[in-house]
């Protein structure tokens, strides 16, 4: 920590009463919708491989509080929301690889295993993961999902309903990360990451395992 860049404002951030910030911005996901619907993928999982794998390019969203210091973990993995049969929200740890195609196959395989009724396994003890929920029933402009000082510095993106803008296809996409560790410079970095694999889909969503 003597050598950390960040370390006043790490000190500063983290006895915040409320340490987190909250930004949403509109996504241009035209090409990586076309793609999702040429092959027949289920589009809350492919976004959420898609933020995943963003995420995992800027060491800041891997890190976490850990006592006085911090813990950067070499890579993080999903803990996706998926609606049961029933309507009942769950909460599904995901698998992640740098391959699109053999990360996607393994969570498909998970997913249905969850809605066939089988309990999912979560280690909430380890905040090695982000978390995605997927809200598909609205868009919005503004969200701010509920923390807990605990775990306020596990980043949560959460997904909207995506809608037309002109000759566009456009998803809210809100995320929410502590201050602490995470700077607007840091978001920009990772949303940089996420408009590259969303504009080559052909290149970053590659099936092919």
């Amino acid at each position: 920590m003597d050598t950390y860049p960040r370390r006043s404002f790490f000190d500063y951030f983290k006895s915040f009463d409320v340490p987190v910030h909250s930004c949403t911005d509109q996504i241009d996901i035209t090409h990586a919708l076309d793609y999702v619907k040429k092959h027949k993928l289920v589009f809350s999982l492919a976004m959420t491989l898609l933020v995943t794998k963003a995420a995992n390019q800027v060491p800041e969203f891997r890190q976490r509080i850990a006592g006085e210091g911090i813990e950067e973990y070499d890579y993080v993995r999903p803990l996706y929301t998926i609606l049961s049969p029933s309507k009942i929200v769950s909460f599904i740890l995901g698998w992640h690889a740098d391959n699109f195609g053999k990360c996607y196959e393994a969570n498909m395989a998970i997913r249905q295993d969850v809605l066939a009724g089988q309990k999912p396994g979560l280690d909430m003890a380890n905040p090695g993961h982000i978390i995605v929920s997927v809200v598909p029933w609205h868009s919005f402009t503004a969200l701010t999902m509920p923390f807990s000082r605990k775990h306020a510095s596990v980043p949560v993106f959460t997904i909207g309903k995506f809608y037309r803008q002109q000759s566009a296809t456009m998803m809210p996409l809100a995320i929410q990360s502590t201050h602490a560790l995470i700077d607007g410079y840091h978001i920009g970095q990772f949303l940089d990451c996420l408009t590259t694999y969303l504009e080559d889909p052909e290149q970053h969503m590659a099936l092919a395992v």
